[in-house]
């Protein structure tokens, strides 16, 4: 992924805009940038929204942004409702058509400049392999792999009950200070049990409740720290003023539990890093649904970053490019989030591997969330 905060904030600090194209730190940028007026008409590009769009930028001068991006019009709407009410919005895997002979998804991050507060930079990062596999995913209940799928959790069902009889009678035996681990086993034996008996479709939809993703994080963590092997380092990077927010607390953290078994994977006997970071993040827009604020939660790890063929079919159930495992972990994680209205993505590159789960905040939660905290102080 490329970051380009650091260009934009130089650009917004300037007293005068100047053309993209005199900014080596912009116009050199693999991302594509386009400077947009108040009433989204193009001002300037770079020269990657030039290559993006196939026009140069003399000819794009004038137009309007959504006749070149063709993101649905109600996003266009919502988009300029945004802008009047902040500095900075995102359309998260928005799909967009540069021609008529091409479509791609994109994140798009839309920034008001300081220096212009009628002028805007749209930084567009471009994620067709990615915008292709969760279209894919969201048809799994109807492909031959949900049946590949529903046959696995038969297979797993009955050494579930042996497994948790067998916990329950060493829970017996040990002493009260041991048996902390016996509950580990148990409490995962039940939610692997949920999983099977809603894979078989058996089980009721888990209703959502209002909680702490913190607290979720720190139960997948306290089991992942007894797998993770030595030498890895596993750093927390939170943001304590995140609200409580409604959602389905086990689907969220078989998926919060998949990602970091992804990450060690990854990192299997280099050592490394994995990072888990909190934040809030404004403006966010999912599916065509804009949402003021989400909570977004990061794990990104230092590995060498995917091989193209196993991105190309990331969040594919019994991807073929996986080395271990059948590559569910991936697929159980997208549903899970998606499901409940968030989204997932990911960024990869020769430094590392980065998902991002996004979490739409209601305005009710966010209430919530300043009433508990002005009750506390």
């Amino acid at each position: 992924m490329v970051h380009v905060g650091r260009s934009c904030d130089t650009l917004s600090r300037m007293n005068t805009t100047p053309p993209l194209s005199s900014l080596p730190i912009i116009d050199d940028l693999a991302t594509a940038i386009i400077l947009i007026d108040a009433r989204l008409h193009i001002v300037d590009a770079n020269t990657a929204a030039e290559q993006l769009l196939q026009q140069s930028v003399r000819y794009l001068r004038g137009q309007h942004v959504g006749h070149w991006l063709k993101v649905p019009r109600f996003t266009i709407r919502r988009l300029q409702v945004l802008l009047q009410q902040q500095n900075r919005c995102h359309l998260h895997q928005a799909p967009i058509r540069v021609n008529a002979q091409r479509t791609l998804t994109a994140d798009i991050a839309v920034s008001r400049l300081k220096s212009d507060p009628h002028q805007f930079l749209v930084e567009i990062q471009h994620l067709a392999p990615t915008g292709l596999l969760l279209s894919q995913a969201n048809q799994l209940p109807d492909s031959a792999m949900h049946h590949v799928l529903r046959n696995l959790a038969h297979e797993v069902r009955n050494p579930l009950a042996g497994l948790r009889g067998a916990a329950q009678l060493l829970a017996k035996k040990i002493s009260p200070s041991e048996r902390r681990l016996t509950d580990i086993v148990i409490r995962e034996v039940d939610r692997l049990a949920d999983l099977v008996e809603r894979l078989l479709g058996h089980g009721q939809r888990e209703p959502k409740v209002l909680g702490n993703v913190h607290q979720v994080l720190e139960e997948a963590l306290a089991l992942v720290l007894m797998e993770k092997p030595p030498g890895l380092t596993i750093r927390r990077d939170y943001d304590p003023s995140l609200p409580d927010i409604a959602f389905r607390r086990h689907a969220f953290y078989q998926a919060i539990l998949n990602l970091l078994r992804n990450a060690i994977q990854a990192l299997a006997g280099q050592g490394g890093e994995i990072r888990i970071t909190t934040r809030i993040a404004r403006g966010v827009i999912i599916r065509d649904v804009a949402h003021r604020t989400a909570i977004r939660v990061e794990i990104a790890d230092n590995g060498p970053g995917l091989p193209e063929h196993v991105y190309k079919n990331l969040f594919a159930p019994l991807n073929p490019g996986r080395p271990n495992g059948l590559g569910l972990g991936l697929s159980i994680a997208h549903q899970a989030i998606v499901s409940q209205g968030g989204a997932i993505q990911c960024q990869t590159s020769a430094e590392g591997t980065c998902f991002s789960i996004y979490m739409p905040i209601t305005d009710h939660e966010q209430q919530t969330s300043k009433t508990h905290s002005a009750g506390r102080r």
